[in-house]
């Protein structure tokens, strides 16, 4: 390793968590099934019998974003987050620019067939990507 990373991380301060205004998620009773569920259609050879988990922060889960109840808990989450980590906002954009220095954020892959037709993936500076 680089002297330059050991100096970075030499770098960082500690600070004592657990502050009382850490937004908490509620618990709420949910059951999730992994495996075979009539009616659905679960893959090819779905666990069988399936199995069945507790899941306290199951609503937390908004694939469409759209639970105002949720989407009001993850901007306490990251403005409580924003808050206690404040002190690395010049080691976080450092590290971040280190990461980019890395990537060729606007890309062209090449075309591949599929069937017919054919496919390329691209990705443009600036846009976001799941």
């Amino acid at each position: 390793p680089s002297g330059a990373h050991r100096g970075v991380a030499g770098s960082v301060a500690c600070r004592a968590v657990g502050s009382s205004d850490a937004p908490i998620a509620a618990q709420r009773p949910h059951r999730v099934t992994f495996g075979a569920v009539e009616g659905e259609n679960r893959g090819e050879l779905p666990m069988d019998p399936p199995l069945q988990r507790d899941d306290p922060w199951f609503w937390l889960r908004d694939d469409d974003r759209e639970s105002e109840e949720v989407l009001s808990h993850l901007r306490a989450e990251n403005a409580y987050t924003e808050r206690e980590t404040a002190h690395l906002s010049a080691l976080r954009d450092e590290l971040y620019k280190e990461h980019i220095s890395h990537l060729k954020e606007t890309d062209v892959g090449p075309a591949y067939r599929h069937g017919p037709w054919f496919y390329y993936t691209r990705t443009v500076k600036g846009l976001s990507y799941k």
